[in-house]
């Protein structure tokens, strides 16, 4: 039904707006340049590990992680 609501309002629109995707960028320095790495950790016993992604901001080095499938916070 929503489907049926989003089609009429953008038939019923003059014009159409471009959605572009968010751009990363850093919470320190608000830099918009990342180096990308991969990394894993393995837990303390070493029964699973988790591989990241880290966006490393180019003007203030700081690291954002990235958890490619599940985080800390699955409960499955």
């Amino acid at each position: 039904m929503t489907d049926s609501i989003a089609l009429v309002a953008l038939s019923a629109a003059s014009t159409l707006i471009a959605v572009t995707a968010p751009q990363l960028a850093c919470p320190l320095c608000h830099g918009t340049e990342f180096q990308q790495e991969e990394s894993r950790q393995d837990s303390r016993w070493g029964f699973t590990s988790h591989r990241m992604t880290l966006m490393i901001c180019v003007r203030c080095r700081y690291v954002l992680h990235f958890y490619d499938r599940h985080s800390i916070f699955d409960f499955d």
